[in-house]
């Protein structure tokens, strides 16, 4: 009787470890300087204006709503990875 009631507690936890893990939000973007996380539809965009081969373009770029950093796009001679903190 009482390894009945412990296999059927070891089921409800299991049960109420999955339910949980299934609730949890997935493809949120994390911002690597503060932390905060959102999913990406939530990200604000700062338009960029660059010039190239004599005309510009304007590129929205994810700006992180709680510390404003700006994920750049890579460019030539620049690492992947470059954030940039907008006053």
């Amino acid at each position: 009787m009482d390894q009945l009631i412990l296999i059927t507690l070891a089921l409800l936890l299991l049960g109420t470890a999955v339910f949980i893990y299934r609730r949890l939000p997935r493809g949120l973007t994390r911002c690597p300087q503060c932390g905060y996380a959102q999913p990406p539809e939530a990200w604000p965009a700062q338009n960029q204006r660059r010039h190239v081969n004599g005309r510009y373009t304007i590129t929205p770029l994810p700006t992180c709503p709680q510390c404003n950093f700006v994920y750049e796009e890579p460019q030539p001679g620049k690492p992947a990875s470059t954030l940039r903190k907008r006053d």
